[in-house]
């Protein structure tokens, strides 16, 4: 693949990635932009990224079977949401990162310095009222034990800030 074709593949794959970021309001966006691709005659470097960066062999795909949504979902599947990238770059910046509810320093991976869990309340009274629960474990005397820990319940702070608290509370 020569370069141009490498710039229009990194462009094309950008693109889709964008479009299904915006999960399924993007369905349509999506088939109108594989009819572009495909109107410049740039089918062959679609299938190279499906191939490539979705592992989406589509060497024996029909053009309405890339256009419907199963192959949609595939690639929806493989895209990270803005969340998951903000969330990213957060562990990033505390240089940690989590492993189920295990949460790490890059650094010292061998510690993990707490748990990071969430939960949904079940009280009636307060339906949909989801729980950040951050455990902080550390070495007290030679021995690995529990240090404290600490509840994000209130509805007025937006997911990503419940867990930038929570890791500030386990890093600190």
């Amino acid at each position: 693949m020569n370069a141009i074709d490498k710039k229009r593949m990194n462009k094309i794959y950008s693109k889709i990635d964008t479009i299904a970021k915006k999960g399924k309001l993007g369905f349509i966006e999506y088939k109108q932009y594989i009819d572009t691709i495909v109107n410049d005659s740039q089918f062959y470097i679609l299938q190279y990224v499906l191939e490539r960066k979705y592992k989406i062999d589509s060497v024996d795909l029909s053009l309405l079977e890339i256009k419907g949504d199963k192959i949609y979902n595939l690639i929806r599947l493989q895209t990270n949401s803005k969340f998951q990238e903000n969330l990213t770059k957060l562990y990033d910046s505390y240089n940690t990162y989590q492993l189920g509810i295990n949460v790490y320093n890059k650094s010292n991976p061998l510690n993990k310095i707490g748990e990071i869990f969430e939960e949904s309340n079940t009280d009636i009274r307060e339906p949909g009222k989801d729980i950040l629960n951050a455990v902080k474990y550390g070495m007290t005397g030679g021995t690995y034990s529990l240090i404290g820990s600490i509840v994000l319940d209130d509805t007025t702070i937006e997911p990503l800030e419940k867990y930038r608290l929570a890791l500030q509370y386990l890093t600190h």
